[in-house]
This record gives structure tokens, sequence and C-alpha cells, in this order.
């Protein structure tokens, strides 16, 4: 695989794991867990090969066959994990990669905007939307708030809870 092709982000590296380079992943949906052993990765923006991987307390514990000790699993500390896209299975109806909703348009219940969507960012319970460069806004993907999800215009519709968005500039 050639960092050159399009690559989606399937989750971000929090930290080292043990001493033998294992990696702890918090994965952006479900699309990590597709992936086996042999199967070729970019992380940190280097290509290589998963070696190992395993559930653990909610996230993910990655083994790559180019990192193996602590000092190397520490130095992809923050790292994006990505896989080509053109590797991908195919989505159900009304799914998306966290990538594909950067550049969307988030609305709230009422219609007002809320702003551009920049980043989705990983979270414990879920995801969540940042909306602008300067994360102005950062909004909890909760399924309960959503209301629409429109491809064709790419905007999202949360009915967001009264406050979530007070005591920041607009």
């Amino acid at each position: 695989m050639s960092v050159d092709e399009e690559l989606v982000r399937l989750g971000r590296v929090i930290k080292p794991h043990g001493i033998r380079g294992e990696l702890v992943v918090a994965a952006e949906g479900e699309t990590l867990a597709m992936l086996a052993v042999g199967s070729a990765v970019v992380v940190g923006g280097t290509p290589d090969t998963i070696a190992g991987m395993r559930p653990h307390q909610g996230r993910v514990l990655l083994t790559l066959d180019g990192c193996s000790d602590r000092t190397a699993a520490e130095a992809l500390r923050g790292s994006w994990v990505e896989v080509a896209a053109v590797g991908l299975p195919s989505l159900a109806e009304g799914e998306w990669y966290a990538d594909d909703l950067v550049g969307w348009t988030l609305f709230d219940g009422q219609g007002e905007r809320v702003g551009d969507i920049a980043a989705v960012l990983p979270g414990s319970a879920h995801d969540y939307l940042q909306i602008g460069a300067a994360a102005r806004h950062l909004v909890p993907m909760v399924r309960e708030w959503l209301v629409d999800v429109d491809a064709g215009s790419r905007t999202i519709s949360m009915d967001l809870p009264a406050g979530i968005l007070a005591g920041e500039d607009d």
C-alpha cells in the first residue's frame, strides 16, 4: 500500500500497551474490527501490516510488524490508523465512514446552522463532531439526538439539548 492512495481513518493510537510494541487504539466505528492479521495499514503516515489485534477494555490492542517494543509504540502515540479506501467493504444504507462527514454542515433541531464538521473525534461513550477548525464546538454524536442525515446536501440535523452550545462565541 502506498501513502499516496486515498486513506480512511479507522482509529487513533492512544498509548503503548506493555513492552512488546502493542498499541491501544480507539476505533472510529466498527471498521477496525473488520481487519485481520496481515491487513495493510498506514500508522502515523508509514505503511505497515497488522501482526495481531484483540479487544481490550472497549478499545483495540494492535500489534504491527514494524513496531516491536515500547519505544517504537510510544513514537506512534496520537497517530491515525488508516487503510486504503479501495479495500474497505461497502457500507449499508445510512452508514458513513467518519472521514466522509468532514466538510458536512451541522444544523440544530430548529434548522439553525451550527457550523461545518472539521473532524470526527473518537470518545469512550460516543464520537464527537468537531465544528470549526478551532473546535468551536464539540457535539456528541448521540443517536437519540439525530433528526436527519442528508447525504445529497451533506447535512446533519440534530435535536441538541438546550445549553450544549452555550458560552461559546458564534
